[in-house]
């Protein structure tokens, strides 16, 4: 049997072998985590949510104190809605360390998170490959050491060279444990899932927290990260950090989401604000793509029509006509748009004159889907065309409009709903720290969401016969409910409390049954 010292450097070689080649070594890449999706998205979404729980932990709080000494968070958010409170705060606040503070709180999260991942001896890795995993853990550690995880990081003076060879060395040792990990076990399929798979998207997003701080405190240099940010082999390890953190399988406000639009000033994320800046609009689209493949797959998941074959298959169709090679055809690539656009336009239709009994959470949550994906493939059409939706009738044209105009309605009421959250959030956090001298706050809704960025349109159409109207009524419904929460910076402590769950009640899963 080969030893431990002799396996290192073995797996090492095969790994930078799988970086060089494009295959299957290291993270996952955007071609095989699309083509899992396309087959068994549940297991993935399982894998993803072992590993955030994994992960989770009180580390997760933000401090207080960025409230009220970092860039200002939102658009009418606590930076201006919540002034009073702010300086009432702010009067018994020690700011002279605030920005130090918040930068040890970050760091010990990263170190935190890497504990938990060199703690993990449950993950049915054979012998070899758990000796492996934890030599090559310390190796990280090691490397970390000298950025992130040095007490006294500041921004690097050495060369560009010299960063360049360290961020593709810590990049390489990541991968080389995630090729531990797929190459160490005997287990099955499911096992693979439920427990390896896990510890990758783990190592991941320790992986992008790491990169956030160094770019938040210019630990490497901008133009270096942002290369390497945007190579299409590392934009998985950003999806996975997304995927985690915001992007909720089966929730109808994550819809709303901004990786194509943009993701400056989104809310509770002041530590992922200067990574965000490094993100090229062609990787935003491309990440807005995986997105979008994913949330596809996950259709067949609620009681519709949708059947797994044809969710599978209208999901592949779309990474296929998407896809760089696609997008490289010398023509026809809006021929292939357009037909896929008419499919997509059809089911739509169908979803809302589907006279069975589906919940209208179910009908919102995937006609928003088809409705982004039309969206996505009308932006990317290439040279300014325009779709054009085949053999379509102008009573289903008309029909379609009418859809979109009411999930329009709908997103815009979400968007007003998150809003609201956001300033509560931040109004309730900066008043238990007065009263209580709470230094830490934990939202229990995270979006990657711009606030107050959507204006609420009422649709043309309001006639209960309209083809939307069952979601333009549930759309008023939520505009009344709101309507009910009080905003004040001068709500006690227990009002804010009140208004949190409200707001808390209209955003979670009981006011969709």
């Amino acid at each position: 049997m080969m030893s431990t010292s002799a396996l290192r450097p073995c797996l090492l070689v095969v790994s930078l072998i799988g970086l060089i080649g494009g295959g299957t070594c290291g993270f996952p890449r955007v071609k095989d985590t699309l083509e899992d999706a396309c087959n068994d998205i549940r297991s993935l979404d399982s894998a993803r949510t072992a590993a955030t729980q994994m992960l989770a932990g009180p580390e997760d709080a933000l401090p207080v104190l960025e409230i009220a000494t970092e860039r200002p968070l939102m658009k009418g958010g606590a930076s201006n809605g919540n002034n009073h409170l702010m300086s009432e705060a702010m009067q018994t606040m020690d700011l002279s360390d605030a920005r130090t503070k918040i930068k040890k709180h970050y760091q010990k999260r990263i170190q935190v998170k890497l504990s938990k991942i060199y703690r993990n001896v449950d993950h049915g890795l054979n012998k070899d490959a758990y000796e492996m995993f934890h030599m090559s853990m310390i190796e990280v550690w090691n490397s970390l050491a000298k950025l992130s995880l040095r007490p006294d990081a500041v921004a690097d003076e050495t060369s560009k060279e010299e960063q360049s060879e360290e961020l593709d060395k810590i990049f390489s040792q990541f991968e080389a444990i995630s090729n531990i990990i797929q190459t160490g076990h005997s287990m099955s399929s499911d096992l693979y899932y439920s427990k390896l798979y896990p510890v990758i998207f783990s190592l991941s997003d320790t992986l992008v927290a790491h990169l956030a701080f160094s770019a938040r405190y210019k630990l490497i240099n901008d133009d270096l990260l942002s290369q390497f940010l945007n190579n299409e082999d590392h934009w998985m390890i950003t999806y996975h950090y997304f995927w985690g953190k915001f992007l909720k399988s089966d929730d109808l406000t994550s819809l709303n989401q901004g990786l194509a639009l943009g993701l400056e000033g989104i809310p509770f994320t002041n530590d992922m604000q200067d990574y965000f800046k490094l993100l090229s609009p062609d990787t935003l689209m491309n990440l807005s793509r995986i997105d979008l493949a994913m949330r596809i797959s996950r259709m067949g998941k609620y009681e519709t029509d949708f059947n797994f074959n044809e969710v599978s298959s209208l999901a592949k169709e779309f990474v296929l006509i998407t896809s760089p090679r696609s997008q490289a055809l010398r023509f026809g690539i809006e021929i292939n748009f357009s037909a896929f656009a008419s499919k997509i336009a059809s089911k739509l239709v169908e979803l809302h004159e589907n006279t069975g009994k589906i919940k209208l959470k179910t009908k919102i949550h995937n006609s928003k889907i088809l409705i982004d994906t039309l969206n996505y493939l009308e932006k990317n059409m290439p040279n300014g065309s325009a779709l054009e939706l085949d053999h379509q009738p102008p009573s289903e044209l008309q029909k379609i409009k009418r859809i979109i105009e009411a999930y329009e309605y709908f997103s815009g009421a979400m968007n007003s709903v998150y809003s609201k959250y956001v300033r509560i959030v931040q109004a309730e956090a900066l008043k238990s720290f007065k009263k209580h001298g709470i230094t830490d706050y934990n939202p229990n809704f995270s979006y990657l969401t711009q606030v107050d960025q959507q204006h609420v349109v009422k649709p043309s159409g309001n006639d209960h016969r309209d083809i939307g109207f069952s979601t333009i009524r549930r759309t008023k419904v939520i505009l009344h409910e709101l309507k009910q929460v009080k905003e004040s910076d001068r709500r006690s402590l227990k009002q804010l409390q009140s208004d949190k769950k409200k707001v808390e009640e209209i955003l979670g899963y009981a006011a969709w049954y």
